[in-house]
């Protein structure tokens, strides 16, 4: 509806966050606002997973990544690119899925 956003279900629910970032132009400065709008509401999160998914170069990627991770306290659980080796998505993921477990169980 127009006056709930998902940031009150989550908080209604009392549920952690895992915060999806497109890791491409932009990220770092919507990544560091959407983390300090969670941690304003006081709700826990649980990591950031980085969206590969456009295939910036890797420079920019790399760049984005260590930026965030110097800005904030918010561990970056991985990050899941665009690929059709679903071997390597597979592995990527599950990755990502015990650090999310993890974290879940500690928040």
């Amino acid at each position: 509806n127009d006056d709930t956003l998902l940031i009150h279900l989550i908080k209604e629910l009392g549920i952690p966050v895992v915060l999806v970032s497109k890791n491409s132009l932009g990220t770092i400065n919507h990544t560091l606002l959407s983390v300090e709008i969670l941690e304003t509401r006081e709700l826990p999160i649980v990591g950031i997973i980085m969206n590969n998914y456009f295939q910036e170069e890797k420079l920019i990627r790399e760049a984005n990544m260590e930026s965030i991770k110097n800005h904030t306290d918010v561990e970056i659980l991985g990050s899941i690119g665009n690929s059709k080796n679903n071997d390597r998505l597979i592995k990527e993921i599950a990755a990502i899925g015990e650090k999310i477990k993890a974290g879940m169980e500690n928040a």
